[in-house]
């Protein structure tokens, strides 16, 4: 986007066009729905280890909380 400047010398903001900026959104919007189904496709096969995975360290946490609450009294 350039900037043009007016007979004062003023720098004024190009105007974009409505069809342009909508072309825009759609073509951003394609690109992220394509990027979020690859990354939904990549995680398709890890998802299961990595939900236990979490499911352990937070109950590794709240349980050494727990402890730490126990020894603290």
């Amino acid at each position: 986007m350039t900037k043009k400047k007016d007979h004062q010398g003023e720098e004024t903001k190009e105007v974009i066009s409505l069809g342009k900026r909508l072309f825009n959104y759609a073509v951003l919007f394609f690109i992220s729905a394509y990027l979020l189904n690859y990354g939904i496709k990549l995680l398709e096969d890890v998802w299961l280890p990595l939900l236990f995975l979490s499911i352990f360290i937070v109950l590794l946490v709240v349980g050494y909380r727990v402890k730490k609450a126990k020894d603290w009294r």
